[in-house]
């Protein structure tokens, strides 16, 4: 029987068994806004200790948006929340402008629970993408009224 673990460049983490079938109940997808390596080093040092996020699932990514090699925080909470690359200063829409469907969007159209928890406002880039969809960064009112208003907005 294959596995999606089949290939040997896409074995499963430590400490998970190939062959396991079962759902994940719960999901929490945490985006530290301009959290890179050198942040969790500092964070390490700090508490001189292991940081407690070290015994989940984690992975890092690199980003270009579809616009510069440099991303901004727009296009790459885009690529996140949507799996799609993007222009920088747009949140979650195509390189043409169209609208895109984000994880929150499809997890509540599955009947699940989801929402945002940000310690930025909720229209700033990153959450926002989770939310809204705009060609530019700075929504406009009515986007605003959108991530706010969020389930309500769909």
């Amino acid at each position: 029987m294959l596995s999606a673990y089949s290939d040997p460049g896409n074995a499963p983490p430590a400490g998970v068994d190939a062959g396991a079938r079962e759902v994940a109940t719960s999901v929490i997808f945490m985006v530290p806004d301009g959290f890179g390596d050198m942040a969790a080093e500092a964070y390490e040092l700090y508490k001189d200790s292991k940081p407690a996020w070290e015994g989940g699932f984690q992975a890092l990514v690199r980003t270009s948006s579809a616009s510069d090699p440099v991303t901004d925080s727009a296009a790459a909470a885009t690529a996140y929340a949507t799996g799609v690359k993007t222009n920088n200063g747009s949140i979650a829409v195509d390189v043409d402008g169209n609208p895109l469907v984000s994880l929150l969007t499809l997890a509540h159209g599955a009947g699940k629970a989801a929402g945002i928890v940000s310690t930025d406002v909720v229209t700033g880039a990153t959450p926002a993408a989770f939310a809204a969809s705009d060609e530019d960064r700075d929504l406009s009112e009515q986007k605003r009224r959108q991530a706010l208003d969020y389930p309500k907005s769909l």
